[in-house]
């Protein structure tokens, strides 16, 4: 029998306030409340009952910790003890004797610690099992620390299927697609101090869902890899994920389309796939044969809930074992947006006709002496056309480049855009790309800048035999999104167009016009027209308007000039006049050469680069053979 308080401790009928104030100020009201709550269970005595027909489970549950001590005040000594009573029955007489001591500490508060965990195990308990024993505080907090060290996902125990998975991303906001080593001089870096990449964050949303067990085993693959701030609408990636389709379900009934699904019947050979809901379900009905609708994991929904906003996946398909993202893929697609202001479209398309076939465009590139030692590279198309014409201002229209190739060199399309552009602005001719592509005629690349990054999307990845499904559900949700996105966008161009209106109704002083058009020519006077009015500047302040209006002045310096404000920074405009100062691409200095940098190279890009003249010339012996039957692999068909 537990021990209780007798009639000459502090709970005797002359103090049965006091024991009841006891409770409610030194001991945690919650307890009686999971007690309360706890005697719904059949099983218990009648006699247990008392506390719960005066209160009620559920009314017990709700009732704030005030509004408890209120009730418990009314307690008598009789009640207090089929309380403890009733703990010995349910809990033990480890936790009961815990509680006697507490309440037998008449003129001592409680220890704080020990109530606490003494009442979250007992409500732990009565939520997870309510006819089960506890143990001790101390105990419980060991037992369950060990129990989550030993619990293991086995990825064995499900089917895996080989996916190609769709990606997009805004690259701004990362250093490139693929994954970095995360070391800085050989030593490895924490994982907060490694670069944040798009890789990264599709392989931590991977393994945080329990789709894959680890990289090095789940046979993946990229088909691009994208640079630092290059954006991505058509990336595709392939790799074993875990599916939901029970691995005793033959390879031929397996639903292909993401949207499809499939009734099975829960025969003996699929006991070990069935849940326990299922397994009860089928003892308790009398029908010999069940019936299960199945369907595969939304592995759009699931990694897009978790990815951040600048990552979405499109949509996927499951391919042959042998699928490979990059070797697999027939073409890549890149686009490169830009604003056509004063570009003179027809030449730049002129220029972009030396580029299709097979050339070797190691001018056209940023050389990478340790990986490469191949520049040819076959460009199926390349043209210049509008993708939103502004027919108010054609000079606002924006225009894209589309270049569509087997495979690109790094920095290829950005190199490939900068020369363009000198084309587009006169200052080089449309063959200047062929001139560069004769690598006898210059056999190293002249010093120019490329093209910024942010305005670059590897716009698609062309497989011989992969169609990526979509589902309408996450259609719906992505549309949802980027609508959202570019309302977003819109509205902060306005704000910027705005201002540019306002700058350009501002008004300047002639002489102040005069000094600043020096800059762009030769001679102190300049007659112009623009916008149908006509204004003089002169050097020295003489008849003429005193002032005039900005835009004007701008009009004029883009229609005799070529220029616009964005096309220089402050210093460059500050500091040369570059119709008279611009240095043909042909004329300027080079680079080294591809053969002086073997030279000079350090000991370790030179094994590397053996390494990978090694791998080339093993697969040249087949290389035909290889792309084109890996070409031949893709989507798995019904």
């Amino acid at each position: 029998m537990v021990e209780v308080p007798t009639a000459n401790s502090r709970f005797s009928n002359n103090n049965t306030c006091s024991s009841t104030s006891y409770l409610t100020n030194y001991y945690p009201l919650q307890l009686v409340r999971s007690y309360s709550i706890s005697l719904t269970v059949p099983q218990f005595h009648p006699k247990k009952l008392a506390i719960h027909s005066k209160f009620g489970s559920k009314e017990v549950g709700r009732m704030s910790e005030s509004a408890l001590s209120s009730q418990l005040s009314s307690l008598t000594k009789e009640e207090l003890l089929v309380i403890i009573e009733g703990i010995s029955v349910k809990f033990g007489p480890s936790v009961t004797n815990f509680v006697n001591d507490m309440l037998m500490k008449q003129q001592q508060r409680v220890n704080d610690n020990a109530a606490v965990a003494i009442v979250a195990a007992v409500a732990n308990n009565a939520q997870e099992d309510p006819t089960s024993e506890i143990s001790a505080p101390e105990e419980i907090v060991a037992k369950k620390k060990k129990q989550k060290q030993q619990k293991v996902f086995d990825m064995n125990k499900y089917r895996q299927r080989h996916i190609a998975l769709q990606v997009q991303y805004e690259g701004g906001a990362f250093h490139g697609f693929a994954s970095q080593e995360g070391r800085s001089n050989n030593v490895k870096l924490p994982i907060d101090q490694q670069t944040e990449t798009v890789e990264k964050q599709l392989f931590d949303k991977l393994l945080q869902l329990k789709l894959i067990g680890d990289r090095p085993s789940c046979n993946y693959s990229r088909c691009g890899r994208t640079d630092k701030g290059v954006s991505a609408l058509g990336q595709v990636i392939s790799l074993n994920m875990r599916s939901a389709i029970p691995l005793e379900l033959p390879a031929e009934s397996i639903p292909r389309h993401p949207c499809d699904k499939i009734n099975i019947s829960l025969h003996e050979e699929l006991e070990s796939s069935m849940t326990t809901e299922h397994k009860k379900r089928k003892n308790d009905d009398n029908h010999e044969v069940q019936h299960k609708e199945v369907k595969e994991l939304d592995y759009c929904s699931l990694l897009n809930n978790k990815l951040p906003s600048s990552i979405r996946v499109i949509g996927w398909s499951e391919v042959t074992d042998e699928f490979d993202a990059r070797f697999s893929a027939a073409s890549r697609t890149y686009r490169y947006f830009f604003i056509k202001r004063n570009l003179d479209i027809q030449l730049m398309n002129e220029a972009a006709v030396h580029l299709l076939g097979e050339h070797d465009f190691r001018n056209l590139c940023k050389i990478d002496i340790a990986h490469v030692t191949n520049f040819r590279r076959e460009i199926i198309s390349a043209h210049v056309i509008p993708f939103i014409e502004d027919v108010v201002s054609p000079d606002l229209s924006i225009m894209m480049l589309e270049i569509k190739g087997v495979a690109f060199l790094w920095h290829m399309v950005r190199c490939i855009m900068s020369v363009l552009f000198l084309v587009g602005q006169r200052k080089e001719d449309p063959t200047i790309i062929q001139k560069l592509l004769d690598i006898n005629a210059i056999p190293a690349k002249p010093v120019y800048a490329m093209a910024p990054e942010l305005p670059l999307v590897l716009h698609d990845c062309g497989y011989s035999n992969l169609q990526i499904h979509k589902q309408p559900k996450n259609l719906w949700s992505l549309c949802n999104h980027y609508e959202s996105l570019w309302e977003t966008h819109m509205v902060a161009a306005a704000r910027i167009q705005n201002t540019l209106k306002y700058l350009r109704s501002c008004v300047v002083r002639q002489q102040d016009v005069a000094e600043f058009l020096k800059l762009f020519q030769s001679t102190n006077e300049v007659t112009a027209v623009a916008d149908n009015k006509r204004f003089k500047v002169e050097s020295s302040e003489s008849n003429g308007p005193v002032s005039m209006v900005w835009g004007d002045v701008l009009q004029y310096v883009r229609d005799n000039y070529h220029l616009a404000p964005h096309d220089l920074s402050p210093t460059e405009v500050y500091s040369m006049r570059l119709e008279r100062n611009y240095v043909p691409l042909v004329q300027r200095e080079v680079a080294h050469t591809y053969e002086d940098r073997l030279v000079s190279m350090s000991s370790a890009k030179k094994e590397k680069l053996q390494q990978n003249k090694l791998k080339g010339i093993a697969a040249s012996a087949d290389g035909i053979k290889f792309f084109e039957k890996m070409q031949r692999e893709g989507g798995k068909h019904d």
